[in-house]
């Protein structure tokens, strides 16, 4: 009889210890943090390490935290003020797990209509830039990466006989006017949206925004200043 209560006893035990062991590895698991994933204080310590990179290498000078799609996790926008034609100058970065994810870029603005804008809150940012006509490209992110939507333009070219015609085009197909035109107001996410740098000043332009006949208008709305290198990181350790 004390034989088998010790047995019982001993099986019982050994099955108690298989469960705690079983809890303690769903519990442990449960606690892992994703690899994908970003901790809302974390995106604070990596954009401060990717703006010193940014000024350390004469790269930018101004930040700031914005919000481009609608997630807690704001994105950083950087730029150069003495702007430059030759060289990227303008910088906006998302986060993708446990780094800076640099989502747009170009040179400074002015030159060739070149642009980085974004919609706030919509996750939609759109650059824009060309030679000959005009060019918009429309992206979002998608899981802290960049991820296109939708490419619209139009150009001059010249013809067999050199007089200069239109094209069009969506996605790098050929399309008619009408098509551009509608491609390109079926893009825009809202009528309104914030040139990240603008030729007239060092801030941020928020501009009113229509489009008619496939031509984009803009109306001046609002201007949103950049922080310099010790307000931004004073704000990142806040």
């Amino acid at each position: 009889m004390k034989k088998r209560i010790i047995s019982l006893i001993g099986a019982f035990t050994l099955v108690m210890l298989l469960c705690a062991c079983g809890s303690e590895a769903t519990y442990a698991d449960a606690a892992k943090p994703d690899a994908d994933k970003t901790d809302l204080p974390a995106y604070r310590e990596i954009y401060a390490a990717q703006i010193e990179e940014l000024v350390t290498g004469d790269q930018a000078d101004l930040f700031a935290l914005i919000y481009v799609d609608d997630d807690e996790i704001p994105e950083l926008a950087a730029v150069n003020s003495e702007g430059s034609w030759d060289k990227d100058q303008v910088f906006l970065y998302s986060i993708a797990g446990k780094k800076a994810v640099l989502i747009a870029h170009d040179i400074g603005p002015g030159m060739e209509g070149h642009s980085i804008s974004y919609f706030e809150k919509q996750n939609v940012f759109m650059q824009s830039g060309s030679a000959t006509g005009e060019n918009y490209v429309f992206s979002k992110i998608e899981n802290g990466n960049p991820e296109k939507i939708t490419s619209v333009s139009w150009f001059e070219m010249p013809d067999a006989n050199g007089d200069y015609i239109e094209k069009y085009t969506v996605d790098d197909k050929e399309v008619s006017d009408t098509d551009y035109s509608k491609a390109l107001k079926d893009a825009l996410p809202s009528g309104e949206m914030t040139v990240l740098a603008d030729t007239e000043t060092a801030n941020m332009v928020k501009y009113d925004v229509t489009i008619e006949d496939g031509y984009m208008s803009f109306t001046k709305k609002d201007e949103i200043p950049y922080f310099s290198y010790d307000e931004i990181m004073s704000q990142l350790k806040q």
